[in-house]
């Protein structure tokens, strides 16, 4: 139970350290750089980067191209990760906590983002690389009790047929051992066990 409570509060974007690094050249920028940095972050991802960008809002706030390059794409990470988790303000603002931002930097960078998550989600849905889904398994079990060469053996072998959806070839035949069924029943078995957890209930309530 104390555990389960843990994993309710941690926040559901998670910042690598680098990413972390990155972030934190907002607060040393003029504070009216941020709008333009987070409109440069968006139209990064909604249209592509463009390196002109860069340079012009580098001579106008005054400010080293190579910063408003790192800021752009840390926001732009930013942006994209928490689109794709549909992070409401609650959440947005608990995943920049470990960042020590001000709240109104967090409130102005978080009003972009509300603003935009559709937009982004809509691209990047269009980005996403489509993978087979499963249909339907079936199975059976193949001994193999003798041959001439060896007139007393047993070799157990699982033969499976994979139906799949959206996928170039929807049957697939495949055929493992009994080590290999085990061992892919237990990730399997750990793989149930995690889309159970707290952390995973709160993920799923969050992505349409």
């Amino acid at each position: 139970e104390y555990m389960g409570t843990l994993l309710c509060i941690m926040p559901l974007l998670t910042l690598s350290e680098g990413h972390r690094q990155h972030l934190a050249l907002v607060t040393q920028v003029p504070s009216e750089a941020v709008d333009p940095f987070c409109r440069i972050s968006i139209d990064f991802l909604l249209q592509g980067e463009n390196p002109k960008a860069y340079i012009g809002a580098a001579q106008r706030l005054k400010v080293d191209a190579d910063v408003v390059e790192s800021v752009v794409q840390s926001l732009t990470l930013l942006f994209a990760e928490a689109s794709k988790l549909v992070l409401n303000e609650k959440d947005f603002i608990e995943s920049l906590a470990p960042l020590s931002w001000p709240r109104g930097l967090c409130d102005g960078v978080m009003g972009h983002y509300l603003e935009r998550r559709d937009e982004i989600r809509s691209v990047l849905s269009e980005m996403t690389l489509k993978f087979p889904k499963f249909r339907d398994l079936e199975w059976r079990l193949d001994v193999e009790v003798a041959s001439r060469a060896v007139q007393s053996t047993s070799t157990p072998l699982f033969v499976l047929q994979l139906s799949l959806t959206d996928a170039p070839q929807e049957t697939l035949l495949l055929q493992t051992d009994y080590v290999n069924m085990r061992h892919m029943y237990e990730r399997l078995e750990e793989a149930l066990r995690e889309t159970r957890s707290a952390l995973m209930a709160r993920v799923a309530r969050n992505i349409k």
